[in-house]
């Protein structure tokens, strides 16, 4: 419940902070009405087939249309305390430790990362659910090999299959590894076994689901240089921007190791212990039974660790995904492994010191994730549906005649879409995203005049923040202020 508190208060000040929260209540609603999955989201212009990850939107659609439209900043921080509660349940079910076991969650609960990945609505805190059901269960099975693990580790992986994106990724890479590493193919048959049933049990759905990745991976090699640009000057963000996460954007480019390090301070300290005991030995000694099974947590963090590195320091890798976002996958190895330190070697050795150490770095934690929730979520005006850019929906939405409408920046279409009946110049589909020359001409960055991409697509409404972009800015040729509410203009051509 702490946990859960933790990352849902913020939203009771901004109820309606998100970039991929309007796309995904699009969907569910189109699941909720139709019974079925969309081929296509009718209100986008840029047309491929649906082909995003399909578990959470299911999952939403089973929730009334206005409940979740005023809670959706409550929905992912659930998944996670599910995720947090699982963390506690093996810790005390390994260790026989209560102690041991609220430590862990503790430790889990107090980390900045895993606090802002589940700050709006996405599928992330779900997808690392399923990631932790599945990969625990494997490793569990190396152990036992009995034919109730089997199962239901081949389960999860196929529901993650059908979760996210990034956590079938990380789960494909840690299967792969693990088999090379401990000799044993196991981790990779299960996997392929588990893909083989997603495509049955989907009837071939998880094909395009597979194609739709592909397509994401072959998006991010064209763009990844441009990826945190700004959408008309082609510039990439600067530390000293006005917009708070534009900062850490920029931060996360200059100094990707410091962002590896800052958002998730207990992953780097978990790398260093999985670093003894795996190569040394020398410090960090943990008397136990199984020693195989603190090997296997070691080499876990050891793996997405590395993965976070390599794939923020090695530019032809960049594309696989940004290095901090592998980290949110070790939850429970690092929590484990260092509750289970700080309880034997705290505890029973240095009690007084280790306390106070504990609680200083909690409180730290806690000062930071409440820092990062104040200027990331309650105080962010570019990112939330404020006041006056819901004044701007509605005028839209009382428009006459068939709209067809660009924005600038590129994310006022998600909310467009969901809000009004108006046509956007956006994709729902990772197949663009990869594919189409006219959703790479318009973002990240112009690739073309945006003149001349409003009269290709007859755009006849644009979106303005002005606190974004001036006017001026964009060259316009045609077109008149329809509209203004505080920053939003909005252009009729």
């Amino acid at each position: 419940m702490l946990g859960y508190l933790m990352q849902a208060w913020p939203r009771f000040l901004n109820r309606y902070f998100g970039v991929d929260v309007w796309r995904n209540l699009c969907i569910a609603n189109y699941i909720r009405e139709h019974k079925c999955l969309p081929k296509y989201l009718p209100r986008y212009m840029l047309k491929g087939f649906f082909d995003y990850p399909p578990l959470f939107n299911i999952v939403l659609s089973f929730l009334p249309k206005k409940f979740l439209e005023r809670n959706q900043g409550f929905i992912s921080p659930v998944f996670d305390a599910v995720l947090s509660f699982t963390i506690f349940y093996f810790t005390k079910h390994f260790t026989q430790s209560l102690t041991t076991a609220v430590i862990a969650q503790v430790l889990y609960i107090f980390s900045p990362l895993i606090v802002i990945e589940n700050a709006s609505l996405t599928a992330r805190s779900l997808g690392a659910l399923l990631f932790l059901a599945a990969f625990l269960t494997l490793l569990l099975y190396s152990k036992s090999h009995t034919l109730y693990l089997m199962a239901a580790s081949i389960i999860f992986i196929s529901l993650t299959l059908f979760a996210q994106k990034m956590a079938s990724q990380a789960l494909f890479f840690m299967c792969a590894i693990f088999s090379l590493w401990e000799k044993d193919f196991l981790y990779l048959i299960f996997f392929i076994i588990a893909v083989i049933v997603a495509l049955i049990v989907s009837k071939g759905f998880y094909l395009r689901v597979l194609q739709g990745q592909i397509s994401v991976y072959k998006y991010f090699r064209q763009i990844i240089d441009v990826r945190y640009a700004h959408q008309i000057r082609g510039i990439s963000p600067a530390v000293n921007s006005p917009d708070f996460i534009d900062k850490i954007k920029a931060v996360i480019k200059k100094f990707p190791l410091f962002a590896l390090t800052a958002s998730y301070p207990l992953m780097t300290l978990g790398f260093l212990v999985s670093l003894d005991l795996l190569f040394f030995k020398k410090v960090f000694l943990v008397p136990h039974n199984d020693m195989k099974f603190y090997a296997q947590i070691s080499r876990w963090i050891f793996c997405l660790y590395a993965m976070g590195f390599i794939t923020a320091y090695v530019k032809p890798l960049r594309f696989l995904g940004e290095g901090n976002k592998y980290l949110v996958y070790g939850g429970f190895p690092v929590s484990f492994l260092l509750a289970e330190g700080i309880y034997k070697f705290g505890v029973y050795k240095y009690k007084p010191y280790f306390i106070v150490l504990v609680v200083i770095a909690v409180f730290v934690s806690l000062g930071q994730i409440i820092f990062l929730q104040k200027k990331c979520i309650i105080e962010d005006k570019q990112r939330t549906i404020t006041p006056a850019l819901r004044k701007t929906i509605e005028h839209i939405k009382d428009a006459d005649g068939m709209i067809k409408l660009a924005s600038v920046p590129f994310s006022l279409a998600d909310a467009v879409a969901y809000f009004t009946e108006a046509d956007v110049l956006s994709s729902d589909s990772a197949h663009v995203l990869g594919n189409s020359s006219d959703y790479l001409d318009y973002y990240p960055t112009l690739r073309r005049p945006l003149e001349e991409i409003l009269e290709k697509h007859r755009i006849n409404y644009l979106l303005i923040d002005t606190n974004y972009v001036r006017l001026d800015e964009l060259n316009l040729k045609h077109g008149n202020i329809d509209y203004k509410s505080d920053n939003y203009l909005l252009i009729k051509r």
